[in-house]
């Protein structure tokens, strides 16, 4: 086919520019053995003739601006042959200006969900840390007191009066550290005072003041917090020898002293309400301070110094208290059922409501 023929088959309204020369592939040389490679070479002969007939019909687009409404035509072109959304397909994208507004709100709104969940997550996961930081502080700070206890009391038993002291002071710390611990450390403490202030064995005399470990734990006993001590707790240093303690402004409220020994014991100022003394000996010893209410039915009080003493309501059933000082004292409903007042000073006391039956009052100063 030559380049006329194929002019020929583009019809009269195909224009060619001038100067376009059809490849032309010669097959006039070919030989019976190369049938094959004619028959390739016609191939690309046709080929070659469709793409100059392509290139013909539809010519290049013109160099230079566009024409007013050329590009908005274009796309609107594009956008026709663009595949269609339809409505049944869940990808369905939007198709107005507000349903696209609706659609980033809704992914601003979904982002920040998932921000504020991550946000809460955090906080949890802090919190959990937190608390978990908080108990193993408190399960380490539990096993460093038990081992302050253990070597406390421990230090109880040395021989060494200096260790001894020691471990009376490191329960007081502990004491204060931990206030749940209060109660058991006050039992530790009581039996300590009263395993070394004993009675004397008969016959023999005792000493005339308690040994410095007994006061530092008496000291320890008698200046606690009582509120840490529960509602119905007694600190019993029952039967025990404190002869000459010095317990200035102790704290002995609900103590249980039954049978102990004060005798000379300086108790100026302490305040001894509900506790009970019954048949302890507080001969000489000084007591003005507060005994509202105090238990001392048989106790021995003679010579003791209790001037000015708030006594309202105290059970001195069958006491001792012969030579005994109560000037200006307040007896206000207190029994003296069957008490020896034998020599005793009530200049001043206030006995109303005193019940003061069968008591001896031989030598009585009113």
């Amino acid at each position: 086919m030559d380049t006329r023929a194929a002019r020929s088959k583009l019809g009269s309204s195909c224009v060619t520019p001038p100067n376009i020369d059809l490849p032309f592939v010669s097959t006039g040389g070919m030989t019976s053995g190369s049938a094959r490679a004619g028959a390739r070479s016609g191939q690309l002969q046709r080929i070659a003739e469709r793409r100059v007939v392509a290139s013909l019909r539809s010519p290049a687009a013109p160099v230079g601006p566009r024409r007013p409404g050329q590009r908005r035509r274009a796309v609107e072109r594009l956008r026709a042959n663009l595949p269609r959304w339809t409505a049944t397909d869940s990808r369905a994208a939007p198709t107005s200006d507000g349903e696209r507004v609706g659609w980033w709100t809704r992914l601003q709104q979904a982002v920040g969900l998932l921000a504020t969940m991550a946000t809460l997550a955090v906080a949890a996961f802090t919190w959990v840390s937190i608390q978990q930081v908080g108990t193993e502080q408190a399960i380490t700070r539990e096993g460093q007191i038990t081992d302050r206890y253990n070597t406390a009391v421990t230090n109880l038993g040395n021989d060494s009066i200096d260790v001894r002291l020691g471990g009376i002071y490191a329960l007081q710390r502990i004491m204060q550290d931990s206030s749940r611990d209060q109660p058991a450390l006050v039992q530790v403490l009581s039996a300590y005072v009263r395993t070394h202030a004993p009675q004397p064995k008969h016959g023999r005399r005792g000493p005339d003041q308690p040994a410095d470990d007994v006061n530092a734990a008496l000291n320890v006993l008698t200046h606690r917090d009582r509120q840490h001590d529960g509602t119905t707790y007694v600190v019993n240093l029952a039967g025990a020898y404190l002869a000459g303690a010095r317990l200035e402004s102790a704290d002995l409220t609900y103590f249980r002293l039954n049978h102990a020994n004060l005798s000379g014991a300086h108790l100026d100022g302490a305040r001894l309400r509900h506790t009970e003394l019954s048949g302890a000996h507080l001969e000489g010893a000084q007591m003005w301070g507060d005994l509202t209410g105090a238990q001392m039915s048989n106790a021995y009080l003679t010579g003791a110094d209790m001037v000015g003493a708030d006594m309202a309501g105290t059970d001195l059933t069958g006491a001792h208290l012969a030579s005994s000082g109560l000037v200006n004292a307040d007896l206000t409903g207190a029994d003296l059922t069957g008490a020896d007042l034998t020599g005793a000073d009530l200049t001043g006391a206030h006995l109303r409501g005193a019940d003061m039956s069968h008591a001896r009052l031989a030598g009585t100063k009113r």
